[in-house]
């Protein structure tokens, strides 16, 4: 028996869902077959997120049912969702890092138990090895959930949701930290839970993803569901129209690859010389006035160590660097980088970003409320001059639904995204470091961040953009480096950038190439 021929196991009926005067839910249905991937595309703040809430019970709609087999069914807690079958990997879900990968797996699960009540370790280990085996994938169970690669960690994060069995899984944003072949390893999952009858709700903000793998698309806009079909229905240009509610040419209207030249005039902001780590070996670079400068290269490449040494993250073991000409240690702590003028947008804004229960107003202002005081020489903050900040901020970033004392959880993870954004901004830095700025945000908000960087680039600020997404290097960077095996093996200037040559690049091994800043 077909999908099309069965009945829906689950039916989602007139959900409504308001915070304050905001509608978050209007009137939502959606039915869910066994058996099928249900891909849900919408811009950020268009009631994706607050979908899943009502179906795992973190929030309860004001109006609407949710029907389970034909009968009603009220899910009032993540426990109780459990309970009906359903399984979430969400967007922000992280391990614990000094957890095993038995024990992180095993979180929110009753511990078996030998005589004398003693943890069955042997037994869990069997059973979280069976369930992989199921699943066809496998992981390190003795290691630490910090020291796991990201893959790693997505795969345990799925078998934690999938160790009972289930009947619907949701995946929020799972391949947005992922390499491009382990994005292939977790779509060869998800062909084989949908091959043992799992429904599976795929989020993504990755249209080519979503056409890729989903049978059935739903798009959802402010709100409501404006579209919902099967997925040759679909071609890229016709999701991106009902996404963003404008088309492709319009969003990314002046964004073309490789479109802008490097300003070889400008000074020289920042010069790196022999920077030298855990994995970077002998990288020299330097970063003018106005530069977008790019880092492209796979996982563990030393891309992510630039970041992390630059903003004070992690130590040099070697190499000196240079500000504005004038040769300065590199930054013990992220303090004393951010007073030497270098400012980084973490990539994680869960865990290094956000204050999650704080309003708007407190977290786009938190890291530099020196410049919201009463009084230079008076610590007390001028909130006057925060609600000032924080109102322009939003209107120039666009970020949707927020009032400035709103808490940031209640925020859609592209909008969050935005806040982090609009703090960093706001500490007026010479070098803006961004570690994958477009992370779990929508194809129109991407635009919306990428014009705001080239509006810092034009008023002066360097930036250093490190991003996965070669197409997304390709229409923002003035140049790029490319990194493999911490070394920059190549740089791409100009009409040289394309999203083509980057990935030839990153996946190629050889040798680094002379180059000149």
């Amino acid at each position: 028996m077909t999908i099309a021929e069965q009945q829906p196991f689950m039916r989602v009926r007139g959900l409504t869902k308001k915070f304050g005067g905001t509608i978050v839910l209007r009137d939502v249905d959606l039915d869910i077959w066994a058996g099928e991937v249900v891909g849900i595309a919408g811009h950020n703040g268009a009631g994706k997120s607050t979908l899943i809430k009502v179906l795992t019970g973190a929030i309860q709609p004001d109006k609407g049912e949710i029907l389970l087999d034909g009968h009603s069914v009220k899910i009032r807690n993540r426990a109780q969702s459990e309970h009906l079958g359903f399984g979430v990997v969400d967007q922000q879900e992280r391990l614990l890092p000094n957890l095993s990968v038995v024990e992180n797996v095993w979180l929110g699960h009753p511990y078996p138990r030998k005589v004398y009540r003693a943890i069955d370790w042997s037994a869990m280990e069997q059973q979280i090895l069976a369930r992989a085996m199921e699943l066809g994938i496998s992981f390190p169970l003795r290691a630490r959930g910090g020291d796991l690669l990201p893959m790693d960690q997505r795969l345990v994060e799925i078998t934690r949701a999938l160790l009972r069995k289930r009947r619907l899984v949701i995946f929020d944003e799972a391949t947005s930290a992922l390499e491009a072949q382990e994005v292939e390893r977790f779509h060869a999952v998800l062909r084989l839970l949908k091959d043992q009858g799992v429904a599976i709700v795929l989020i993504s903000h990755q249209l080519d993803e979503l056409l890729k793998i989903s049978d059935r698309l739903v798009v959802m806009r402010e709100g409501s569901v404006v579209a919902d079909d099967r997925v040759t229905a679909y071609d890229k240009p016709r999701l991106f129209d009902l996404v963003a509610g404008i088309s492709w040419d319009q969003a990314m209207a002046g964004l073309q690859p490789g479109g802008r030249d490097h300003p070889s005039e400008g000074d020289v902001h920042l010069e790196i010389d022999g920077l030298t780590g855990s994995v970077l070996r002998e990288v020299s670079f330097q970063v003018r006035q106005g530069e977008i400068l790019g880092l492209a290269g796979l996982e563990g490449s030393g891309k992510e160590e630039v970041l992390a040494v630059l903003s004070g993250l992690e130590r040099a073991c070697g190499g000196t660097l240079r500000m504005d000409g004038h040769e300065r240690p590199f930054a013990r702590d992220v303090r004393e980088a951010k007073r030497m003028g270098l400012a980084l947008l973490p990539r994680d804004r869960k865990v290094a970003g956000l204050f999650g229960r704080q309003g708007l107003c407190f977290n786009m202002t938190a890291s530099h409320l020196w410049k919201h005081r009463l009084k230079s020489w008076l610590p007390l903050v001028n909130h006057g001059s925060q609600q000032f900040y924080t109102k322009n901020t939003v209107n120039r970033l666009q970020i949707y639904g927020a009032g400035s004392d709103q808490p940031v959880d209640n925020l859609s993870g592209g909008n969050q995204q935005k806040v982090m954004f609009g703090r960093v901004i706001g500490l007026g830095p010479r070098v803006l470091l961004l570690d994958e700025p477009t992370e779990g945000i929508d194809v129109s908000a991407r635009a919306e961040v990428f014009r705001v960087v080239r509006e810092l680039a034009e008023q002066g600020t360097s930036v250093v953009y490190s991003a996965n997404d070669a197409e997304e290097l390709s229409l923002i960077c003035t140049r790029v480096l490319v990194f493999h095996g911490g070394r920059v093996v190549a740089e791409l200037r100009g009409g040289e950038i394309n999203d083509a040559r980057i990935l030839r690049l990153t996946y190629e091994e050889q040798g680094p190439r002379e180059y000149s800043a």
